[in-house]
Protein backbone atom coordinates (compact mmCIF):
# COMPACT_ATOMS: atom_id res chain seq x y z
CA UNK A 1 0.00 0.00 0.00
CA UNK A 2 1.16 3.59 -0.56
CA UNK A 3 2.81 5.27 2.41
CA UNK A 4 1.22 8.40 3.92
CA UNK A 5 2.25 11.33 6.10
CA UNK A 6 -0.11 13.32 8.37
CA UNK A 7 0.66 17.04 8.47
CA UNK A 8 -0.80 19.58 10.89
CA UNK A 9 -1.24 23.24 9.91
CA UNK A 10 -2.33 25.94 12.36
CA UNK A 11 -3.68 29.28 11.13
CA UNK A 12 -4.25 32.22 13.49
CA UNK A 13 -6.40 35.21 12.46
CA UNK A 14 -6.65 38.40 14.54
CA UNK A 15 -9.61 40.76 14.05
CA UNK A 16 -9.74 44.18 15.69
CA UNK A 17 -12.98 46.20 15.93
CA UNK A 18 -13.49 49.67 17.37
CA UNK A 19 -16.85 51.00 18.51
CA UNK A 20 -16.53 54.53 19.79
CA UNK A 21 -13.85 54.52 22.46
CA UNK A 22 -14.06 50.73 22.95
CA UNK A 23 -11.65 48.50 21.02
CA UNK A 24 -12.05 44.71 20.93
CA UNK A 25 -9.73 42.04 19.54
CA UNK A 26 -10.80 38.53 18.52
CA UNK A 27 -8.27 35.76 17.85
CA UNK A 28 -9.35 32.78 15.70
CA UNK A 29 -7.12 29.69 15.64
CA UNK A 30 -7.82 26.91 13.14
CA UNK A 31 -5.88 23.63 13.12
CA UNK A 32 -6.08 21.37 10.07
CA UNK A 33 -4.80 17.84 9.65
CA UNK A 34 -4.08 16.64 6.14
CA UNK A 35 -3.11 13.18 4.96
CA UNK A 36 -0.64 13.32 2.10
CA UNK A 37 0.96 10.56 0.05
CA UNK A 38 4.69 10.44 0.54
CA UNK A 39 6.59 11.57 -2.57
CA UNK A 40 8.45 9.13 -4.76
CA UNK A 41 11.68 10.42 -3.20
CA UNK A 42 11.13 8.12 -0.21
CA UNK A 43 12.60 4.82 -1.39
CA UNK A 44 13.92 3.34 1.84
CA UNK A 45 13.22 -0.38 1.48
CA UNK A 46 14.20 -2.92 -1.15
CA UNK A 47 13.31 -6.43 -2.26
CA UNK A 48 15.61 -8.30 -4.66
CA UNK A 49 14.21 -11.24 -6.60
CA UNK A 50 17.03 -13.62 -7.50
CA UNK A 51 19.41 -12.59 -4.73
CA UNK A 52 20.84 -15.94 -3.69
CA UNK A 53 21.63 -17.86 -6.84
CA UNK A 54 22.71 -14.98 -9.09
CA UNK A 55 25.78 -12.81 -8.65
CA UNK A 56 24.46 -9.29 -9.15
CA UNK A 57 21.40 -9.92 -6.96
CA UNK A 58 23.48 -10.94 -3.96
CA UNK A 59 25.90 -8.06 -4.52
CA UNK A 60 22.99 -5.61 -4.65
CA UNK A 61 21.56 -6.89 -1.37
CA UNK A 62 24.95 -6.53 0.32
CA UNK A 63 25.52 -3.05 -1.15
CA UNK A 64 22.07 -1.98 0.04
CA UNK A 65 22.65 -3.31 3.55
CA UNK A 66 26.05 -1.61 3.78
CA UNK A 67 24.78 1.72 2.43
CA UNK A 68 22.78 2.70 5.52
CA UNK A 69 20.10 4.13 3.22
CA UNK A 70 17.40 1.50 3.62
CA UNK A 71 15.98 2.41 7.00
CA UNK A 72 12.31 1.63 6.32
CA UNK A 73 10.54 -1.02 8.44
CA UNK A 74 10.60 -3.51 5.55
CA UNK A 75 14.38 -3.15 5.25
CA UNK A 76 16.26 -5.17 2.64
CA UNK A 77 14.85 -8.57 1.66
CA UNK A 78 16.46 -11.22 -0.55
CA UNK A 79 13.84 -13.26 -2.39
CA UNK A 80 14.63 -16.70 -3.77
CA UNK A 81 12.53 -19.18 -5.66
CA UNK A 82 11.15 -22.18 -3.74
CA UNK A 83 12.87 -24.68 -6.02
CA UNK A 84 16.40 -23.32 -5.40
CA UNK A 85 18.61 -25.97 -3.80
CA UNK A 86 20.82 -24.44 -1.13
CA UNK A 87 24.48 -25.20 -1.84
CA UNK A 88 27.31 -24.41 0.57
CA UNK A 89 28.04 -21.23 -1.40
CA UNK A 90 24.43 -20.10 -1.25
CA UNK A 91 24.19 -20.89 2.47
CA UNK A 92 27.23 -18.69 2.95
CA UNK A 93 25.43 -15.89 1.10
CA UNK A 94 22.33 -16.30 3.25
CA UNK A 95 24.44 -16.11 6.39
CA UNK A 96 26.17 -12.94 5.22
CA UNK A 97 22.84 -11.28 4.41
CA UNK A 98 21.38 -12.14 7.79
CA UNK A 99 24.54 -11.03 9.61
CA UNK A 100 24.13 -7.59 8.01
CA UNK A 101 20.49 -7.36 9.12
CA UNK A 102 18.79 -8.47 5.91
CA UNK A 103 16.06 -11.06 5.54
CA UNK A 104 15.84 -14.02 3.17
CA UNK A 105 12.46 -15.31 1.99
CA UNK A 106 11.42 -18.07 -0.38
CA UNK A 107 8.82 -16.80 -2.82
CA UNK A 108 6.71 -18.57 -5.41
CA UNK A 109 6.01 -15.68 -7.79
CA UNK A 110 3.31 -17.72 -9.52
CA UNK A 111 1.24 -17.43 -6.32
CA UNK A 112 -0.46 -14.02 -6.47
CA UNK A 113 -1.46 -13.77 -2.80
CA UNK A 114 1.91 -14.95 -1.54
CA UNK A 115 3.74 -12.50 -3.79
CA UNK A 116 1.68 -9.45 -2.81
CA UNK A 117 2.07 -10.33 0.86
CA UNK A 118 5.85 -10.76 0.53
CA UNK A 119 6.26 -7.42 -1.27
CA UNK A 120 3.95 -5.31 0.88
CA UNK A 121 6.10 -2.67 2.54
CA UNK A 122 8.84 -2.66 -0.10
CA UNK A 123 9.42 0.71 -1.75
CA UNK A 124 11.50 -0.75 -4.58
CA UNK A 125 12.01 -4.10 -6.29
CA UNK A 126 14.97 -5.29 -8.31
CA UNK A 127 13.76 -8.19 -10.42
CA UNK A 128 16.30 -10.55 -11.93
CA UNK A 129 13.54 -12.60 -13.52
CA UNK A 130 14.90 -13.37 -16.99
CA UNK A 131 12.65 -12.05 -19.74
CA UNK A 132 12.03 -14.33 -22.69
CA UNK A 133 9.07 -14.81 -25.01
CA UNK A 134 7.94 -17.71 -22.82
CA UNK A 135 8.30 -15.86 -19.50
CA UNK A 136 6.77 -12.49 -20.49
CA UNK A 137 3.31 -13.31 -19.01
CA UNK A 138 5.00 -14.18 -15.69
CA UNK A 139 6.96 -10.91 -15.76
CA UNK A 140 3.77 -8.95 -16.41
CA UNK A 141 1.99 -10.71 -13.54
CA UNK A 142 4.91 -9.96 -11.21
CA UNK A 143 4.88 -6.25 -12.13
CA UNK A 144 1.13 -6.11 -11.44
CA UNK A 145 1.67 -7.84 -8.08
CA UNK A 146 4.26 -5.18 -7.24
CA UNK A 147 1.70 -2.49 -8.03
CA UNK A 148 -0.92 -4.12 -5.83
CA UNK A 149 1.61 -4.41 -3.00
CA UNK A 150 2.32 -0.67 -3.19
CA UNK A 151 5.85 -0.89 -4.62
CA UNK A 152 6.95 2.48 -6.00
CA UNK A 153 9.96 1.65 -8.16
CA UNK A 154 10.69 -1.37 -10.37
CA UNK A 155 14.17 -2.13 -11.71
CA UNK A 156 14.15 -4.88 -14.37
CA UNK A 157 17.06 -7.06 -15.41
CA UNK A 158 18.38 -5.26 -18.50
CA UNK A 159 22.00 -5.11 -17.32
CA UNK A 160 24.45 -5.48 -20.17
CA UNK A 161 24.52 -4.11 -23.72
CA UNK A 162 22.01 -1.66 -25.16
CA UNK A 163 19.15 -3.96 -26.05
CA UNK A 164 17.31 -1.17 -27.91
CA UNK A 165 19.73 -1.32 -30.84
CA UNK A 166 19.36 -3.64 -33.80
CA UNK A 167 21.56 -6.47 -32.56
CA UNK A 168 20.19 -9.17 -34.80
CA UNK A 169 22.69 -8.66 -37.66
CA UNK A 170 25.38 -9.44 -35.07
CA UNK A 171 23.79 -12.72 -34.07
CA UNK A 172 24.99 -15.75 -35.97
CA UNK A 173 24.21 -19.45 -35.82
CA UNK A 174 24.37 -20.90 -32.28
CA UNK A 175 23.69 -17.54 -30.66
CA UNK A 176 20.46 -16.94 -32.55
CA UNK A 177 18.24 -18.71 -30.01
CA UNK A 178 19.80 -16.72 -27.17
CA UNK A 179 19.04 -13.47 -28.96
CA UNK A 180 15.37 -13.72 -28.12
CA UNK A 181 15.84 -12.09 -24.75
CA UNK A 182 17.01 -8.88 -26.44
CA UNK A 183 13.59 -8.54 -28.03
CA UNK A 184 11.90 -9.55 -24.79
CA UNK A 185 13.66 -6.72 -22.97
CA UNK A 186 11.96 -4.31 -25.35
CA UNK A 187 8.65 -5.95 -24.45
CA UNK A 188 9.35 -5.47 -20.73
CA UNK A 189 10.20 -1.80 -21.36
CA UNK A 190 6.89 -1.28 -23.15
CA UNK A 191 5.09 -2.99 -20.26
CA UNK A 192 6.73 -0.70 -17.69
CA UNK A 193 5.92 2.40 -19.72
CA UNK A 194 2.28 1.30 -19.86
CA UNK A 195 2.24 0.92 -16.05
CA UNK A 196 4.30 4.04 -15.26
CA UNK A 197 1.28 5.90 -13.87
CA UNK A 198 1.10 3.23 -11.16
CA UNK A 199 4.76 2.29 -10.62
CA UNK A 200 7.92 4.08 -11.76
CA UNK A 201 10.87 2.24 -13.26
CA UNK A 202 14.59 2.54 -13.91
CA UNK A 203 16.65 0.56 -16.40
CA UNK A 204 20.42 0.24 -16.08
CA UNK A 205 22.56 -0.45 -19.15
CA UNK A 206 26.20 -1.02 -18.16
CA UNK A 207 27.95 -2.80 -21.05
CA UNK A 208 29.87 -6.02 -20.47
CA UNK A 209 30.58 -7.13 -16.92
CA UNK A 210 34.26 -6.49 -16.23
CA UNK A 211 34.68 -9.32 -13.72
CA UNK A 212 37.61 -11.46 -14.80
CA UNK A 213 35.56 -14.64 -14.59
CA UNK A 214 33.11 -13.12 -17.09
CA UNK A 215 35.76 -12.15 -19.66
CA UNK A 216 38.06 -15.11 -19.17
CA UNK A 217 36.87 -17.20 -22.12
CA UNK A 218 39.11 -16.87 -25.22
CA UNK A 219 35.94 -17.11 -27.31
CA UNK A 220 34.77 -13.68 -26.14
CA UNK A 221 37.51 -11.32 -27.37
CA UNK A 222 39.90 -13.83 -28.94
CA UNK A 223 42.40 -13.38 -26.08
CA UNK A 224 43.96 -16.66 -24.97
CA UNK A 225 46.15 -16.34 -21.86
CA UNK A 226 47.18 -20.00 -21.91
CA UNK A 227 48.76 -19.73 -25.37
CA UNK A 228 49.36 -15.95 -25.16
CA UNK A 229 47.55 -15.21 -28.42
CA UNK A 230 45.26 -12.33 -29.36
CA UNK A 231 43.20 -12.90 -32.50
CA UNK A 232 41.47 -9.52 -32.83
CA UNK A 233 43.84 -6.53 -32.97
CA UNK A 234 44.56 -3.65 -35.33
CA UNK A 235 42.40 -0.88 -36.85
CA UNK A 236 39.36 -3.16 -37.27
CA UNK A 237 39.32 -3.85 -33.52
CA UNK A 238 39.11 -0.25 -32.27
CA UNK A 239 35.36 0.14 -31.64
CA UNK A 240 34.64 1.26 -28.04
CA UNK A 241 33.32 -1.31 -25.55
CA UNK A 242 31.78 -0.41 -22.16
CA UNK A 243 32.72 -2.41 -19.09
CA UNK A 244 31.40 -2.38 -15.51
CA UNK A 245 32.12 -4.68 -12.59
CA UNK A 246 29.10 -6.49 -11.18
CA UNK A 247 29.80 -5.00 -7.76
CA UNK A 248 29.67 -1.51 -9.29
CA UNK A 249 26.43 -2.26 -11.12
CA UNK A 250 25.02 -3.34 -7.74
CA UNK A 251 26.15 -0.06 -6.19
CA UNK A 252 24.46 1.80 -9.04
CA UNK A 253 21.13 0.22 -8.00
CA UNK A 254 21.65 1.77 -4.56
CA UNK A 255 22.46 5.16 -6.12
CA UNK A 256 19.33 4.98 -8.26
CA UNK A 257 17.24 4.55 -5.13
CA UNK A 258 19.13 7.34 -3.35
CA UNK A 259 18.24 9.62 -6.25
CA UNK A 260 14.75 8.58 -7.31
CA UNK A 261 13.79 11.88 -8.93
CA UNK A 262 16.82 11.78 -11.26
CA UNK A 263 16.33 8.14 -12.19
CA UNK A 264 12.53 8.03 -12.44
CA UNK A 265 11.19 6.38 -15.61
CA UNK A 266 14.61 6.50 -17.26
CA UNK A 267 16.95 4.23 -19.13
CA UNK A 268 20.34 4.97 -17.57
CA UNK A 269 23.62 4.35 -19.41
CA UNK A 270 26.59 3.99 -17.07
CA UNK A 271 30.02 2.42 -17.38
CA UNK A 272 33.04 1.68 -15.24
CA UNK A 273 35.42 1.99 -18.17
CA UNK A 274 35.59 2.07 -21.94
CA UNK A 275 38.15 0.71 -24.37
CA UNK A 276 38.41 -1.27 -27.57
CA UNK A 277 39.47 -4.90 -27.86
CA UNK A 278 42.77 -3.70 -29.36
CA UNK A 279 43.32 -1.41 -26.34
CA UNK A 280 42.36 -4.23 -23.97
CA UNK A 281 45.16 -6.41 -25.35
CA UNK A 282 47.64 -3.54 -24.86
CA UNK A 283 46.38 -3.05 -21.29
CA UNK A 284 46.84 -6.74 -20.50
CA UNK A 285 50.40 -6.57 -21.80
CA UNK A 286 51.20 -3.49 -19.71
CA UNK A 287 49.78 -4.91 -16.48
CA UNK A 288 51.16 -8.44 -16.88
CA UNK A 289 54.51 -7.60 -18.43
CA UNK A 290 53.87 -10.35 -20.98
CA UNK A 291 53.51 -10.03 -24.76
CA UNK A 292 50.72 -11.62 -26.80
CA UNK A 293 51.18 -13.09 -30.26
CA UNK A 294 48.83 -10.67 -32.03
CA UNK A 295 46.87 -11.27 -35.21
CA UNK A 296 45.55 -8.30 -37.17
CA UNK A 297 41.79 -8.49 -37.75
CA UNK A 298 40.73 -7.90 -41.33
CA UNK A 299 37.90 -5.41 -41.75
CA UNK A 300 36.27 -7.73 -44.29
CA UNK A 301 35.61 -10.22 -41.46
CA UNK A 302 33.08 -7.80 -39.99
CA UNK A 303 31.07 -7.10 -43.15
CA UNK A 304 28.22 -9.42 -42.13
CA UNK A 305 27.38 -12.22 -39.72
CA UNK A 306 28.37 -14.92 -42.19
CA UNK A 307 31.81 -13.41 -42.75
CA UNK A 308 32.30 -13.02 -39.01
CA UNK A 309 31.27 -16.61 -38.35
CA UNK A 310 33.70 -17.83 -41.01
CA UNK A 311 36.45 -15.89 -39.21
CA UNK A 312 35.51 -17.49 -35.89
CA UNK A 313 33.81 -14.36 -34.54
CA UNK A 314 30.53 -15.12 -32.80
CA UNK A 315 27.85 -13.40 -30.73
CA UNK A 316 29.20 -10.99 -28.14
CA UNK A 317 32.59 -10.69 -29.92
CA UNK A 318 30.87 -9.53 -33.09
CA UNK A 319 28.82 -6.96 -31.12
CA UNK A 320 31.97 -5.58 -29.52
CA UNK A 321 33.92 -5.38 -32.77
CA UNK A 322 30.96 -3.80 -34.61
CA UNK A 323 30.65 -1.02 -32.03
CA UNK A 324 27.41 -2.17 -30.41
CA UNK A 325 28.85 -2.97 -26.99
CA UNK A 326 29.21 0.62 -25.79
CA UNK A 327 26.39 1.81 -23.53
CA UNK A 328 25.70 4.49 -26.16
CA UNK A 329 26.59 2.99 -29.54
CA UNK A 330 27.58 5.72 -31.97
CA UNK A 331 27.52 8.30 -29.20
CA UNK A 332 23.85 8.99 -29.84
CA UNK A 333 22.93 9.16 -26.13
CA UNK A 334 24.87 10.65 -23.22
CA UNK A 335 26.60 8.50 -20.61
CA UNK A 336 24.93 9.16 -17.25
CA UNK A 337 27.83 8.66 -14.81
CA UNK A 338 27.92 12.36 -13.93
CA UNK A 339 24.37 12.21 -12.54
CA UNK A 340 25.66 10.08 -9.67
CA UNK A 341 28.80 11.73 -8.20
CA UNK A 342 28.88 9.26 -5.30
CA UNK A 343 29.25 6.37 -7.74
CA UNK A 344 32.97 5.78 -8.31
CA UNK A 345 33.34 2.54 -10.27
CA UNK A 346 36.58 0.64 -10.59
CA UNK A 347 38.24 1.15 -13.96
CA UNK A 348 39.78 -1.22 -16.45
CA UNK A 349 43.18 -1.24 -14.73
CA UNK A 350 41.45 -3.00 -11.83
CA UNK A 351 39.96 -5.49 -14.30
CA UNK A 352 43.33 -6.18 -15.91
CA UNK A 353 44.99 -6.80 -12.53
CA UNK A 354 42.17 -9.16 -11.56
CA UNK A 355 42.45 -10.98 -14.88
CA UNK A 356 46.23 -11.34 -14.56
CA UNK A 357 45.94 -12.68 -11.01
CA UNK A 358 43.25 -15.14 -12.09
CA UNK A 359 45.35 -16.39 -14.99
CA UNK A 360 48.50 -16.54 -12.86
CA UNK A 361 46.66 -18.69 -10.31
CA UNK A 362 45.37 -20.90 -13.13
CA UNK A 363 48.91 -21.37 -14.48
CA UNK A 364 50.14 -22.29 -11.00
CA UNK A 365 47.33 -24.79 -10.61
CA UNK A 366 48.13 -26.41 -13.98
CA UNK A 367 51.83 -26.63 -13.12
CA UNK A 368 51.07 -28.31 -9.80
CA UNK A 369 48.75 -30.77 -11.55
CA UNK A 370 51.39 -31.63 -14.16
CA UNK A 371 53.95 -32.34 -11.44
Amino acid sequence: MPKYRITTATTTTTTTRKEGSIESTTVHTVTKKETMALPDESLRSLAVLGAIKGGIGFLTVMAALESGHFTGPYGVVALMRPYVTITDEQQDRISKIEEKGGRVLRLDTSNHTETVTALRGADAVLSLMLASPKSLPAVEAFVDDCIEAGVKRFIPDVFGVDYTKNLYPCIAHWFLSSAKWFGSRNNVHDLLVSRSDKISFTEIINGYFADATNLQSPALFGIDWTNMTARFTGPAATAPVSFTFRRDAARMVVEVLRNPAISKNRRLRVEGGRMSVDELVALYERVSGRVFDKKILEASALEDAESASAAGIEGFSYMALKGLAAVNPGGEEPVDNALFPRWRPAGMDAHAREMFELERDAVGSRERTEK
